[in-house]
């Protein structure tokens, strides 16, 4: 009998990848895709042990806004607007 499928986010290192990650997270939970599994290397880390902690919109709205109360990521954000 074959096992389940189960979904894993990888998020990979790299500064400005972090953006692109926080922006695919709020993608793919707005379409109710949610990961089994994350792992993450650098900025991957940070991105996926927030999205472990609270994998929910919610949680990847405020992913949005932690690099601009923080030594993290530019004055803004990780450069993307708050669409919510």
């Amino acid at each position: 009998m074959a096992a389940a499928a189960r979904t894993a986010f990888v998020l990979a290192g790299g500064g400005s990848l972090g953006a692109v990650e926080v922006g695919m997270l709020r993608v793919l939970v707005a379409h109710g895709v949610r990961a089994d599994l994350v792992v993450g290397a650098s900025v991957g880390a940070i991105n996926a042990a927030y999205y472990a902690g609270r994998p929910s919109p919610e949680g990847v709205a405020e992913l949005v806004r932690i690099p601009s109360t923080s030594s993290i990521g530019c004055k803004q954000g990780w450069g993307m607007p708050d669409r919510s």
